[in-house]
């Protein structure tokens, strides 16, 4: 059985874990700037939330946490779709988020994210560990397992609820859009397979896409409303998601044995509630129920509503800063 966890202890988790990572990433900057201040910020925040994680369910759970969250082993011959549904879902949101991202440019906001130069070999592989590997373990853990593991409410919201957490916590509103939808995506996919195995990889696979599309010939006109990006992205929205959708689908019935079941289906996973079948039916044939009903206190309600207010306040201000050019 997955331990239930009240999701006000999930969420001083996170923001404990926030806080270590962002400390020491803000320290190694003031230690020394360059390259190799980028790859260790992006390390250290990602190891604040893993650490976070780890002691607490080693402290108070008295657990490893893949005995924690749910991860039941991944069906081979289902990993190949998770390249599908990568691409997929990038190809999908690359319309909106380039809108957004367009809109918001016109009022002088850019982003300030770092991007090394992964031209370079020794770069690119740091890259690939610190800005890929290394948040698709951390957050997929964090975000897909402790908390929709908390058992709030039904899982229809905790998907939407972990996907908010998960793009505002990036701080930056021109990430919002793909990594809500992202988030969204893979939150089902946890519940309807029961582990955070796929998620993982195509959360991996997606950060590996972010690095080095850029570098294909032509990227950048894509992006473009004033050129052939016009007609391409609605065209690749369209494409991306009649590629998503039967991808994600196929790797749900592929997980469960090739027999696509009527509890499969979205609305079917996400309308169940926390006291029972939270999860799916994991490699054992046993549900990945919670052992006792947490109740749902005052400080559950206040803080679930604080978290996501307080991430939207903390963007807000990341975004003035960057218009007034303090964050470039």
């Amino acid at each position: 059985m997955m331990e239930r966890i009240p999701i006000r202890t999930i969420i001083v988790v996170y923001f404990f874990g926030l806080a270590a990572g962002s400390l020491a990433a803000t320290l190694a900057n003031l230690a020394g700037g360059g390259i190799r201040a980028v790859f260790l910020s992006y390390a250290l925040t990602q190891a604040g939330f893993l650490i976070a994680v780890t002691a607490y369910c080693r402290a108070f759970l008295k657990k490893p946490v893949f005995k924690v969250v749910p991860a039941s082993k991944p069906v081979l011959k289902a990993l190949p779709l998770t390249v599908a549904v990568t691409a997929g879902v990038y190809m999908q949101n690359l319309l909106p988020a380039t809108g957004v991202s367009e809109l918001l440019n016109m009022l002088g906001v850019y982003s300030d994210t770092v991007i090394p130069d992964v031209t370079d070999p020794l770069n690119a592989v740091l890259a690939v560990v610190t800005i890929a590997a290394l948040p698709a373990v951390a957050e997929e853990t964090l975000f897909r397992g402790l908390f929709a593991c908390s058992s709030y409410k039904s899982r229809f919201f905790m998907l939407f609820y972990s996907a908010t957490l998960f793009s505002l916590g990036h701080l930056s509103f021109l990430q919002t859009v793909h990594q809500f939808i992202l988030g969204a995506i893979l939150a089902y996919l946890v519940y309807a397979t029961g582990t955070v195995w796929y998620s993982v990889i195509i959360h991996f696979l997606n950060n590996v896409m972010a690095l080095f599309t850029a570098l294909i010939p032509g990227y950048a006109a894509a992006l473009d409303f004033g050129s052939y990006g016009a007609w391409l992205m609605p065209v690749m929205c369209v494409a991306g998601a009649a590629i998503l959708y039967p991808s994600l689908f196929a790797l749900v019935k592929t997980h469960s044995g090739g027999a696509y079941r009527k509890g499969d289906a979205f609305f079917a996973v996400m309308l169940k509630r926390g006291e029972s079948d939270w999860y799916a039916v994991g490699e054992e044939n046993v549900s990945y129920d919670c052992a006792e009903t947490v109740r749902q206190s005052k400080a559950d309600k206040l803080l679930v509503v604080l978290a996501p207010v307080f991430l939207a306040l903390m963007t807000v201000i990341n975004t003035i800063l960057t218009v007034k050019g303090v964050g470039q």
